[in-house]
């Protein structure tokens, strides 16, 4: 990724800064706070406005892979906060970097991008089986918890019954929903 190789074998990952605004510089903004001059950050397809946020424009369509494996036998993995060196990501095209997000959740669009702490703007990161469209058991995944963290993230059927996933090497694929799993996002395989 051309990020990565301006900056010393850094990728944008996950929280701290977040990634949007680290990549906004790369992708046609003037500062990394003006993410809104980054079309590619939104999806043609994502409902807009998301019909749960009348009103509301989304600016960042995409959840990014946040998710950290301490061995290629680590059944749950972790969250990673800031970037992680890409030489870190053992199989780049097998790798997920980013996903179309799922619209309608509790934690509403990103509608500007003032870097303060807004817990909306966490929770565009994947790092755990429940951000995935299908859980192991088949069924999708609750696309709302009660706010909690613990929802789906990445898109059920924002293409048909698939999304578009952007990988680790940069190339781009559609995927059926119910074919992504956790293997999809490990950095360690």
């Amino acid at each position: 990724m051309m990020f990565a190789d301006d900056n010393n074998g850094l990728v944008a990952r996950s929280d701290s800064p977040r990634w949007w605004e680290v990549l906004a510089q790369n992708l046609g903004a003037r500062t990394s706070t003006n993410t809104s001059q980054v079309k590619v950050y939104t999806c043609p397809s994502y409902p807009n406005p998301d019909p749960k946020y009348p009103g509301q424009v989304q600016l960042v369509c995409f959840v990014v892979n946040g998710w950290k494996f301490t061995s290629a036998s680590d059944m749950v993995g972790q969250q990673i906060t800031g970037d992680s060196r890409m030489i870190s990501i053992r199989r780049p095209a097998d790798t997920i970097y980013l996903a179309d997000r799922e619209d309608g959740t509790d934690f509403g669009p990103i509608t500007d991008t003032t870097p303060v702490n807004d817990p909306i703007k966490e929770r565009y990161n994947v790092w755990e089986t429940a951000h995935l469209p299908y859980g192991a058991n088949g069924l999708p995944n609750p696309k709302n918890n009660g706010g909690a963290a613990e929802a789906r993230r990445v898109a059920l059927a924002r293409h048909g019954k698939g999304v578009s996933l952007l990988w680790f090497d940069g190339h781009t694929e559609y995927k059926l929903s119910k074919k992504i799993v956790m293997d999809d996002w490990r950095d360690i395989r």
